[in-house]
C-alpha cells in the first residue's frame, strides 16, 4: 500500500483536536494514547506549482485503529556545532 492511500477510520479531527496535536504531536489525536508507531521513512514531496517541498511520514496508533500522515516542511538548518553548544 502506498502511504498516500493510508486512511483513518473516517473520523475527522475537530479544530481543537488538530490544534492540540500540532502543539504536542506525541499522542494520538483521536484517543490520546502515547503509543504511536511510524514507518520511519520520510517521503519527500515537491509542491505542485507553489515551490514548497515537504516530507510525509505515516503514523499509526497502537491503542486504537487510527492512522494518518504527519507533514513536515523544512524551515531551516542548524550547523551541528551550534546544536551541540545549546545542549
Amino acid at each position: 500500500m502506498k502511504k498516500t492511500d493510508a486512511k483513518n477510520s473516517g473520523r475527522n479531527l475537530t479544530p481543537a483536536q488538530l490544534a492540540e496535536y500540532m502543539a504536542n504531536p506525541f499522542s494520538c489525536p483521536f484517543c490520546g494514547s502515547g503509543s504511536l508507531d511510524t514507518d520511519e521513512a520520510m517521503e519527500p514531496h515537491h509542491g505542485s506549482g507553489d515551490g514548497v517541498s515537504y516530507y510525509r511520514i505515516e503514523v499509526s496508533c497502537l491503542h486504537c485503529p487510527e492512522r494518518w500522515e504527519d507533514v513536515y516542511r523544512l524551515v531551516g538548518i542548524a550547523p551541528l556545532e551550534d546544536r551541540e553548544a545549546t545542549q
